[in-house]
């Protein structure tokens, strides 16, 4: 069975068409899979159950048990919806996910600590008079970009509203979690179909993280949409039938990926994965043409973000020479 899902929706097609996503509902393997991620969902968050494991096992049997039913659920009824109600349910559904993260925003009190805080208590330096008392960014220059958006968002922050709550940056980092479900839901949409979709924002929906890192504002969430964007833009590239939109999306898909390594060096990864899907699906020419264009967009703004950065001064080059931390740190 499994064969037989794989031969009718590859991992590698790019038709995100209904009988795709219908093949991949139906199959055992995708039950299979989606009962052992609950599992594992539920083992995770119930680790910390003290002296009552049975709490720990029943919780995991009760989301095994409701994971079961959801693939079930998909299988019988869902699997019969065309994709704009597929496209309206996914709406409600994101309504709902905004609404618990906004929700936890303002719920849960985080004081700012580690880099996180750092960042905020220098992005806010201005209006407060505390800044930074050591080689910070001298140390953790990946982390200057993150630095750039906070400072960009609490000066606009300041001169709207006049203070520099924390629930500010908590709210964008809000947002930014919304927009990387809402590509990924695309992301699916665009893989596999509106179907397959809908199964993503239903895991989305029920995914922790989503919620708790609402006030843990710092490069895990603020590099999620550029790799779901980055990701999204390849994609549609690479459906595109207009040779001009497919470099736009090609130079997009670059440049997103290029910012996004400046906030977690870990994103250069989509960039390679990038590269050996299109060899593995594209004639060889071009393949060669479109990495091209995506690796010459990257490192054009590579380059030109490290020169703007050093013309803000922001940490000279002696300092980056004495302390600065490899990128494998």
């Amino acid at each position: 069975m499994a064969r037989e899902m794989y031969c009718n929706c590859p991992i590698f097609t790019l038709q995100g068409d209904l009988e795709n996503g219908q093949t991949y509902l139906k199959s055992d393997f995708s039950r299979i899979i989606f009962s052992c991620f609950l599992w594992i969902y539920a083992s995770i968050i119930f680790t910390n159950s003290g002296n009552k494991p049975w709490i720990s096992i029943l919780a995991g049997i009760v989301i095994l048990i409701s994971g079961i039913g959801i693939a079930y659920f998909c299988k019988t009824v869902v699997i019969r919806w065309n994709p704009q109600v597929i496209h309206s349910v996914f709406a409600g559904i994101s309504v709902i996910i905004l609404t618990l993260i906004v929700y936890f925003a303002f719920s849960l009190k985080s004081f700012p600590d580690w880099d996180a805080g750092s960042m905020y208590q220098e992005a806010i330096a201005p209006s407060t008079g505390k800044y930074l008392s050591y080689n910070y960014f001298a140390i953790y220059p990946n982390n200057i970009f993150l630095f750039l958006i906070y400072k960009i968002f609490y000066k606009m922050i300041f001169f709207i509203i006049g203070n520099t709550d924390i629930i500010y940056i908590e709210l964008l980092n809000v947002a930014v979690i919304f927009i990387s479900i809402i590509f990924l839901y695309l992301i699916a949409v665009k893989l596999w179909g509106a179907h397959v979709g809908l199964l993503t924002g239903i895991i989305c929906l029920f995914f922790a993280p989503f919620y708790t890192y609402t006030t843990y504002y710092y490069t895990d969430s603020f590099s999620l949409p550029f790799v779901t964007i980055s990701i999204y833009l390849y994609l549609c590239a690479v459906n595109t039938k207009k040779e001009i939109s497919e470099y736009l999306l090609l130079i997009g898909a670059g440049i997103i990926l290029a910012l996004g390594f400046k906030l977690k060096a870990t994103i250069a990864i989509i960039l390679v994965a990038i590269v050996i899907h299109l060899f593995l699906n594209q004639k060889i020419r071009t393949a060669l043409i479109y990495t091209g264009v995506t690796i010459a967009s990257f490192i054009v703004v590579f380059f030109s973000y490290n020169a703007a950065v050093k013309q803000l001064n922001i940490v000279s080059e002696e300092e980056a020479y004495s302390y600065q931390m490899p990128y494998t740190h």
